[in-house]
């Protein structure tokens, strides 16, 4: 799976390291958090000094996982002299908030672990399987391949990833490889039982969240078996919650008999949509959102439209008008 030159080279990138940057995606999800902080649990082990950082809104809802409040969010926090920037689970530059200081800075020496199609970065070293069911599960056979001893924090943080970003294990991206390393995560200390009960927690404002769109924010296309539901940008701030919320509510609408897929207009800021797509039928909705410049997986993937926004139309119903 991973050749020998390039398990060493990962040695010796972490060997000469001696300030690193752990770095995320904006709007960290369950597997972002899981890589970065799987890798501060490692990092901890060989005393290297390092940062965790992740640009756009936090999700508490991973707050059970050791040194969560470690990662930080605001660029300004951050270090200026880093030598290596560990890249999870993310494919475009864009994505990183830090774009601009990773063009300035070309000796620092990158490191990118990812599990998404489409692009590949131009990195020192790049580990990217997008057959992977999570970015966490590839994380795991390289480190075992590289013989990295895998602590109980380490598993924890692993294997939230894979449970996470599979849905519970319920994505087409499952296969015998997710349960082998899901399984000795668990040999290796994680609770797979309380992981789950954790993902599952919900607080009444989600609640009502859900139940708004449910009841006035869905439109229903029957003939093609799928629904869109509106997220309007004052019913973010109405709840204030974390983007990664909608996952939950993904699996709800998947759930609905006579419908294969669910697409999301999430108005993140004036001038900003985030589409999601998630399907659980024979559409790679990954290909319709790579002409957008998105990407993602077959059953899951995203991409933002600018200079939009959403309108009430005289009827009620959201409609897209440009700015």
């Amino acid at each position: 799976m991973f050749a020998s030159q390039d398990l060493e080279k990962l040695k010796v990138l972490l060997y000469k390291a001696k300030k690193i940057l752990v770095l995320g995606h904006v709007n960290p999800d369950g597997d972002c958090y899981g890589m970065i902080l799987a890798w501060h649990y490692y990092l901890k082990t060989l005393d290297k000094e390092h940062d965790l950082f992740a640009p756009g809104r936090s999700d508490a809802i991973f707050d059970f996982l050791p040194d969560y409040y470690q990662v930080k969010n605001d660029r300004e926090l951050l270090a200026k002299d880093y030598d290596l920037v560990i890249i999870n689970d993310l494919n475009a530059w864009e994505r990183t908030g830090l774009s601009d200081y990773l063009q300035d800075n070309p000796n620092l020496k990158l490191l990118q672990v990812d599990h998404h199609e489409g692009k590949v970065l131009k990195t020192d070293l790049s580990f990217v399987q997008p057959s992977a069911a999570a970015s966490c599960q590839l994380l795991y056979f390289l480190w075992t391949a590289a013989q990295i001893e895998i602590n109980k924090d380490m598993a924890t943080a692993l294997l939230t990833g894979i449970i996470s970003d599979s849905n519970h294990y319920q994505t087409s991206a499952v296969t015998s490889d997710t349960f082998e390393a899901s399984a000795a995560l668990q040999n290796l200390g994680a609770d797979g039982i309380f992981i789950g009960r954790q993902l599952k927690r919900l607080s009444l404002d989600k609640l009502q969240f859900f139940g708004e769109i449910l009841k006035n924010n869905l439109v229903l296309y029957q003939e093609r078996q799928l629904i869109i539901a509106v997220v309007p940008l004052e019913l973010w701030e109405k709840y204030d919650l974390p983007v990664s919320d909608l996952d939950l509510l993904y699996g709800w609408l998947l759930s609905v008999e006579g419908y294969q897929h669910v697409l999301a207009l999430k108005e993140q800021s004036i001038g900003e949509i985030r589409i999601s797509w998630r399907s659980k039928g024979e559409v790679e909705t990954n290909r319709i959102s790579a002409i957008f410049g998105g990407g993602g997986h077959a059953q899951a993937s995203s991409f933002t439209l600018y200079n939009h926004k959403l309108v009430l139309d005289e009827n009620g119903k959201y409609q897209l008008q440009a700015l």
